[in-house]
């Protein structure tokens, strides 16, 4: 503990000298993950009084759970990892010092883990997985998380033409509440599963991580539970089962929920959301 103590106070974690707040400022500018536009955009009162965005952030800001930019949940984070919570430590500097190169995961639309696995196992990158996306992937039509679809979420919003990155940040201003994919309706999960608004997690975040495995349905079109029973490679596996379907089963004879008694027939719904997935993917 006294290492660490020692690590976090030469980081600054502690101090409250000038030369320690310039040096703080310049890694969270340097990180990219503080907008200051952006704060004064949320937050009225502190625009309202003239104050430094980024002087209130560190001062009061992190404490009162106001996000530094779209690109990171204090919430979210401190939920995820509650003993960055109970040392007191400012999330985004946490983050920005360790989390990053820890893979933790910065908001509920990115899992740096998936990511690199998916997208960076071949390159050689001094890149986090979040600052490869938001330099590299985003331009190029990578997932941000499995269960983001850029190219479905910009079809719904009716701006077919823009960027993964350019869909990953609308999505993140809005706040997590819209539809991610095809298969997944906030609306519904959140009205069939009470206990999700109480965590303080996004529907996106609750089900990946959590509801999926419990047998939680993101919406009418997905059934996790009878998913998982009929793909026991899955859940032995530990994916989460719209992971998988998202990525590896509908590629292949895996069903999204149980056929009719005629045999291989998929709801309504669902034979709309498959439809809107394949013209898609031929433009």
């Amino acid at each position: 503990m006294k290492k660490i103590a020692r690590l976090l106070a030469s980081a600054g974690f502690f101090s409250r000298n000038n030369k320690t707040h310039s040096l703080d400022q310049d890694m969270y500018v340097k990180s990219g993950l503080f907008d200051a536009n952006w704060y004064l955009s949320v937050n009225e009162d502190v625009r309202a009084r003239g104050l430094d965005p980024l002087q209130h952030y560190q001062q009061f800001g992190w404490r009162e759970m106001r996000d530094p930019s779209p690109h990171f949940s204090i919430w979210t984070y401190l939920t995820l990892y509650p003993r960055v919570r109970e040392q007191g430590i400012d999330p985004l500097k946490h983050f920005i010092l360790f989390g990053a190169r820890e893979y933790r995961i910065p908001n509920p639309a990115f899992d740096p883990t998936w990511y690199a696995q998916e997208y960076m196992r071949t390159s050689v990158s001094s890149l986090t997985p979040l600052e490869h996306f938001l330099a590299v992937g985003g331009e190029n039509g990578y997932w941000p998380h499995p269960l983001f679809d850029p190219k479905w979420y910009a079809a719904s919003i009716g701006r077919p033409a823009i960027t993964a990155k350019e869909a990953y940040l609308h999505f993140l201003r809005r706040g997590c509440l819209a539809n991610p994919n095809g298969f997944f309706d906030n609306n519904y999960y959140l009205s069939e599963n009470a206990d999700v608004t109480k965590s303080g997690l996004s529907p996106i975040t609750h089900y990946y991580l959590f509801g999926g495995f419990e047998g939680r349905n993101p919406s009418e079109s997905f059934q996790s539970q009878w998913y998982l029973k009929t793909n026991p490679d899955v859940a032995s596996c530990g994916i989460n089962p719209l992971r998988h379907y998202l990525h590896k089963g509908r590629s292949g004879s895996n069903l999204a929920e149980p056929s009719t008694s005629n045999g291989r027939i998929l709801s309504q719904r669902t034979c709309r959301h498959l439809l809107c997935y394949v013209m898609l993917a031929s433009t």
